[in-house]
């Protein structure tokens, strides 16, 4: 039946096009995390520019299933706004406190 090719071929463009996703998500990663240490190297670890691209970062981590660490980047973010993430010392304690559960 004609449908049938049609739908086979739909099945094959998405599954195309779900590759063509991943492979871009792979490629955005690293440009994602230049950009984060860039940011924290000018502005400090504290600018509410490096909570932006954070949750930036954890918006790409959730598209791609990896659900425990954009939490602990969003968690990171909200203490950079909130105030509570003033030094290097404190982000390594935050992320000890993180790792340990």
């Amino acid at each position: 039946h004609i449908s049938s090719i049609y739908h086979g071929d739909d099945a094959c463009g998405r599954i195309r096009g779900e590759h063509e996703i991943a492979r871009k998500y792979e490629e955005a990663e690293p440009l994602y995390l230049r950009a984060l240490a860039i940011t924290e190297k000018a502005l400090g670890s504290s600018h509410p520019d490096v909570a932006l691209f954070l949750d930036r970062y954890a918006g790409l981590l959730k598209d791609t299933k990896r659900l425990i660490e954009a939490t602990e980047l969003e968690a990171r973010a909200n203490m950079i706004r909130a105030g509570g993430l003033r030094s290097e010392r404190d982000l390594v304690s935050h992320q000890q406190k993180t790792e340990d559960g």
